[in-house]
C-alpha cells in the first residue's frame, strides 16, 4: 500500500490500519504471528525505522505482543468494534444538522461521518439543546455563562464528548480538570493543555495547492479570506502567505482581499483581478474557503468571465456545493465526513484506551483541480 501523490496519510499508519484490519476482521488471530520487519519492508517499499514504528505504535495499541527471538504475533484484545460500554451514547455538542445550503455544509458532513461511526458501534449520539447556539459565530454571553455547568451535566450521561471549536478557551480552561471521560476539540488547536484537539489538513491541503498553481505557471495571487476570524483557517492562509514568497520570484504579484459578504465578494475580486490583469501574467483565486470560492464563482460568471488558462480558482475544504454545479471548482478536499468519522473512532479508540496521542493522527486531504484550475 502506498500514498498518492495528492493524499498524506504517513506510510506507516497506512500498513499499521491494514494490520489493525486483518486483525479486526479475524483474518490474523489470537496468536497468528504477524510479517516481520523484513516481510514489511519489502512488501511495502518502506525503510526498516518505518516498519519498525508499525509495531511500536501495534504494540501500544494492544494489537501485538513481541516475543524475543521470534518476532511478533497477534494479542489478546477487546475486538475494536465492541468498546467498552457504560452508557452507550457519545455527547455531541457541536454545530447540529441544518438545512442544506449551496455555500455552507461542512459541519453537515462531519456530523455525518460522526453519526456513521457511533451506530457502526451500536452507540446512540446525544445533541444537548443548546448546540443550535453554536450556529452563531458568536456565542451570547448567556451562553457562555452557562456553557461550562452544561458540558459537564452532559459528561455525566455520556462515554465520550465531540466539542465544536466554537466554545472559547475561557470555558473549556474550567471544565479541563473535571472532564474524566475521552474528549476531543474539533477543528482548531485549544491553548488549554488538557483539552485534546483533532485539526483537518487545511494547512497541509492549502500549501500544496499552492505549490501546484506555481508549477503551473500562475504569477498573479488573489488571496481571499473570510473576515470572521478563525484559527485554523488564518493559520492555512499565512502558510499561503509564507509559500508564496518562499516560491515567488520578482515576476509574481499577490492581493489579500477580506471577504465579508459573500455577495460583494466579487466587487473586491474583480478590483484586484483589473488591476492585476495589466500585467499580462496568469491569475489564481485562492479562497480559504468553499463557499467563498462558490460566490466568487458564481458572481464572476454573471459579468461573462470564464475560468480556463490564464484564471484559475480554487477554495479549501471539499464540501459537496464545490461541486453541486458547472464549473467544477478546484478545492483541497479536506474530508469532512472522513473527519468527522476519525473523531468518533479515536473516541472509541480511547474509551477503550487502544489509541494513538491525537496530536499523532493526520487527517487525509486531496487536491481535487475540478473545471477551475
Amino acid at each position: 500500500m502506498m500514498t498518492t501523490e495528492n493524499t498524506v496519510i504517513p506510510l506507516y499508519r497506512q500498513i499499521k490500519d491494514e494490520i489493525k484490519h486483518l486483525i479486526n476482521t479475524g483474518v490474523l488471530k489470537e496468536g497468528d504471528k504477524i510479517p516481520s520487519v523484513s516481510e514489511i519492508t519489502q512488501e511495502h517499499g518502506v525503510s526498516p525505522i518505518t516498519a519498525v514504528r508499525v509495531f511500536k505504535e501495534l504494540s501500544r495499541e494492544n494489537y501485538a505482543r513481541q516475543e524475543k527471538g521470534k518476532g511478533y504475533f497477534v494479542s489478546l484484545r477487546q475486538q475494536k468494534n465492541s468498546p467498552r460500554k457504560l452508557h452507550g451514547v457519545i455527547g455531541c455538542i457541536i454545530r447540529p444538522y441544518r438545512p442544506t445550503t449551496v455555500y455552507d455544509n461542512y459541519f453537515n458532513e462531519i456530523n455525518a461521518g460522526v453519526q456513521k461511526e457511533c451506530m457502526k458501534r451500536n452507540f446512540d449520539t446525544l445533541y444537548p439543546g443548546f448546540c443550535f447556539d453554536l450556529n452563531n459565530h458568536n456565542l451570547s454571553p448567556q451562553t457562555i455563562t452557562t456553557l461550562d455547568k452544561v458540558i459537564l451535566t452532559v459528561a455525566e450521561r455520556v462515554d465520550g464528548l465531540i466539542l465544536d471549536e466554537r466554545i472559547p478557551d475561557s470555558v473549556l480552561e474550567k471544565i479541563a480538570d473535571k472532564l474524566k471521560i475521552p474528549h476531543v476539540l474539533l477543528f482548531r488547536q485549544s491553548n488549554v493543555p488538557k483539552i485534546k484537539s483533532l485539526v483537518p489538513a487545511y494547512i497541509d491541503g492549502a500549501k500544496k495547492a499552492l505549490e501546484q498553481a506555481v508549477k503551473s505557471g500562475y504569477k498573479n495571487f488573489i488571496l481571499c479570506n473570510n473576515y470572521l476570524l478563525h484559527p485554523t483557517v488564518d493559520s492555512a492562509m499565512n502558510s499561503v502567505r509564507s509559500r508564496l514568497y518562499e516560491l515567488g520570484n520578482k515576476n509574481s504579484h499577490f492581493y489579500s482581499v477580506l471577504i465579508d459578504n459573500y455577495f460583494n465578494a466579487t466587487e473586491k475580486v474583480m478590483s484586484a483581478y483589473n488591476e492585476l490583469k495589466a500585467n499580462n501574467q496568469k491569475t489564481f483565486i485562492f479562497c480559504s474557503t468553499d463557499s467563498i470560492a462558490r460566490a466568487v464563482c458564481d458572481e464572476l460568471e454573471k459579468k461573462g468571465i470564464s475560468f480556463g488558462e490564464d484564471l484559475g480558482l480554487l477554495g479549501v475544504g471539499g464540501t459537496g456545493y464545490a461541486t453541486m454545479r458547472k464549473p467544477e471548482i478546484a478545492t483541497v478536499d479536506t474530508k469532512p465526513f472522513e473527519f468527522g468519522q476519525l473523531a468518533a473512532e479515536w473516541i472509541f479508540n480511547e474509551i477503550n484506551q487502544q489509541t494513538e496521542a491525537v496530536d499523532e493522527i493526520i487527517p487525509a486531504f486531496e487536491l481535487k483541480l475540478g473545471d477551475t484550475f
